[in-house]
């Protein structure tokens, strides 16, 4: 099983709110995906955005901001999930994927970071 990276408009979101995470790759403003040794080279210049993977960036918002974001089975016949963001005490449904479910999670908990 392999780690999913949090998607291009949630890298941009994470870069407003100044996430500085060990990064797997990066994004340029143009949405393309770098990986590898170009990642740790090019991490500082003003118009990339860095690629942690979905749980580190989950992990970082438990961790420095006290905002839990978490995936549940919403309904098991149709294979749905919903998450909810712990500190808005916000439920979305109707995910088909856990990851989807995460990655809409992570962009709302990083929107309540002033």
């Amino acid at each position: 099983m392999k780690e999913q990276l949090i998607s291009f408009e949630t890298a941009k979101l994470a870069k407003e709110k100044g996430v500085k995470l060990d990064i797997n790759g990066l994004y340029w403003e143009d949405g393309s995906y770098d990986s590898g040794e170009n990642a740790l080279v090019y991490e500082e210049f003003q118009d990339v955005m860095s690629a942690p993977t979905q749980s580190l960036l989950q992990k970082w918002l438990r961790e420095v901001h006290n905002i839990d974001v978490n995936v549940l089975p919403y309904n098991k016949t149709k294979k749905e999930y919903e998450v909810y963001v712990d500190l808005a005490v916000t439920t979305w449904s109707g995910y088909k994927t856990y990851e989807e479910a995460l990655e809409a999670g992570l962009q709302e908990a990083l929107k309540l970071i002033k």
